[in-house]
Formats: structure tokens, sequence, C-alpha cells
């Protein structure tokens, strides 16, 4: 099996300190991902994936 990739930039982690930063960077080349359905917990939807939304932006400030 052979696989193709293509990342926009280098994932590194970089220590400071008391600090960690992390930066991750995507394969260009994986095709979008989508999300299509009905759901029968809309609110708990909602809140995970607001929930998942905080963790990804945060700085952990």
């Amino acid at each position: 099996m052979e696989f193709n990739y293509s990342y926009k930039g280098n994932t590194a982690v970089v220590e400071n300190g008391g600090n960690t930063q992390m930066s991750f960077s995507p394969d260009t080349k994986r095709p979008p991902t989508y999300f299509i359905g009905e759901l029968q917990q809309n609110i708990a939807f909602r809140e995970a994936i607001s929930a998942l939304h905080d963790v990804v932006v945060s700085d952990l400030r």
C-alpha cells in the first residue's frame, strides 16, 4: 500500500520553561470530510462540538 502525503508546513513541539507549544500541519492532499445526516440529540451534539471547538482554539492560558 502506498500513501501520498503533502504537508503545508512542519509539525513542531517547542518547550519554553513551563510552557509547551504544539503546532500541527494538515495533510493538503487529504480530501475534505463531511457529515450528512439527522441528529436525534441536537443539543447534546451542539454542546459536544462547542466543547471541541473550545479545546482546538484554546491557548491553555
